[in-house]
């Protein structure tokens, strides 16, 4: 029963993406039932359950942590952490050095120190980026970066704009950026300047995470 009940909550409290919660749901329900959800939710993100003692500590300084905080709990080599209204359980992240510059060709994946997967290139019609480009890097955001989107007409800061797509704070130095010589034409996941997009009848690059 505790379980068919911690269910339902689940989806009840479900956040702004389904492998998330929301807080403000989640404070809705009474302790008890909080910590079955948060029980339930570890479980199904393949993490072992927090002991009585972190569900206490998850439910005083995370869920009653103001809005403007970024409370972080660790164990186990798991984190949880807020932004805005949600939770996220992810694992220890690895090392990861921002001022690094890694030539790409796209001619094959490309392994990233710091990174599980390498990133991908894969040849689509109608989409993705110029073929024949030359001298791209990959980088990461050092700060003070600007770059236009399509239709926009005007460029925009990356801080601005990482605030607009809702990226979490600890994931935004680790957005591969790529560059032309010095100029920044994609942020990978999310957009490609419009003077290097292919146009309908092109082929182009898509990059992405390989993680099969």
């Amino acid at each position: 029963m505790l379980d068919a009940h911690a269910e339902r909550d689940l989806e009840a409290v479900s956040g702004s993406q389904s492998f998330l919660l929301s807080v403000s749901r989640l404070l809705a329900l009474e302790p008890p039932r909080q910590r079955q959800v948060l029980r339930l939710w570890f479980n199904q993100q393949g993490f072992m359950p927090p002991s009585a003692v972190i569900l206490r500590q998850i439910q005083c300084d995370m869920l009653n942590a103001r809005s403007d905080k970024t409370p972080l709990i660790e164990w186990n080599g798991i984190l949880l952490r807020r932004f805005r209204d949600d939770l996220y359980a992810i694992s220890v992240l690895n090392e990861h050095d921002t001022q690094q510059i890694v030539p790409w060709d796209f001619s094959k994946p490309l392994k990233i120190a710091g990174f599980h997967f390498p990133l991908q290139a894969t040849l689509v019609k109608g989409q993705g980026l110029k073929e024949g480009l030359q001298n791209v890097t990959v980088r990461f955001r050092q700060g003070g970066e600007t770059c236009r989107l399509p239709g926009r007409g005007f460029s925009h800061s990356l801080k601005k704009l990482f605030q607009e797509w809702r990226v979490p704070y600890w994931e935004r130095d680790r957005v591969p950026l790529l560059y032309v010589a010095d100029r920044l034409i994609a942020v990978v996941g999310y957009f490609i300047d419009e003077e290097f997009c292919v146009k309908i009848d092109q082929s182009g690059y898509v990059i992405g995470w390989d993680n099969q």
